[in-house]
């Protein structure tokens, strides 16, 4: 009986362990392409979308992921032209979304990332993301 109580204690234990680190990685909710406003904004959707699926996987222990950090180079690259030829009421938003984004890549690639950027990065996407679908 002692040998068969730990048995059947430790899948529980288990099964408590991985639920807690899957609630960490839920996705963001996040709007359909369709919420987006025609124009830059619909352009623009699917790079708003993913970065706002690749924020909450920034962490805050000074490191990112070099494939996140491939992504965010793939998503300010895109985003940076976008602001380019965005109408005057959007590029502003747009623009400061892409320094937010550089900011974070700099300090990423030289390990010295912090979570303070990953919040000031997450509040210029909650901007740009209102900014675009908040005209519907």
């Amino acid at each position: 009986m002692r040998r068969l109580v730990p048995l059947l204690v430790l899948p529980l234990l288990l099964a408590g362990c991985s639920s807690s680190s899957s609630s960490q990685r839920e996705e963001p909710e996040l709007p359909a392409e369709s919420a987006f406003a025609e124009g830059t904004c619909r352009s623009a959707a699917p790079d708003l979308l993913d970065l706002g699926r690749t924020i909450p996987r920034l962490g805050g222990d000074g490191s990112v992921d070099p494939k996140l950090q491939a992504r965010l180079q793939e998503t300010q690259e895109r985003l940076d032209f976008v602001a380019q030829t965005a109408e005057p009421e959007l590029a502003p938003v747009l623009s400061t979304l892409v320094e937010r984004i550089g900011a974070v890549r700099i300090r990423a690639v030289g390990n010295t990332y912090e979570a303070q950027l990953g919040k000031d990065l997450q509040a210029s996407f909650d901007e740009a993301l209102s900014a675009c679908t908040s005209e519907q």
